[in-house]
């Protein structure tokens, strides 16, 4: 599971905080998985990969001990809206 961090709210959206002073956020979650196809067994598998930490949204970065050629496996999971009261 990974995520992205977002420190601070655009201009557009501080513009919506509430005069109850509450304010809006969202947040998305995403799975990545890198593979590779193993002609041997005649299978996908992920043995000798992992998720970089430069994954996000938009790539996936795969860190492996061997050489081949590789693909990666991304699910969007959901996008979700929040108001919270500061």
């Amino acid at each position: 599971m990974g995520y992205t961090k977002n420190d601070s709210l655009p201009v557009e959206e501080l513009k919506k905080i509430g005069s109850d002073d509450t304010v809006p956020y969202n947040f998305s979650m995403y799975t990545s998985k890198c593979m590779f196809y193993d002609e041997k067994k005649n299978v996908w598998s992920t043995d000798g990969l992992k998720v970089g930490h430069k994954t996000n949204l938009k790539s996936t970065e795969c860190l492996t001990t061997h050489l081949g050629t590789f693909g990666s496996g991304f699910s969007f999971l959901s996008a979700f809206n929040y108001t919270v009261a500061r």
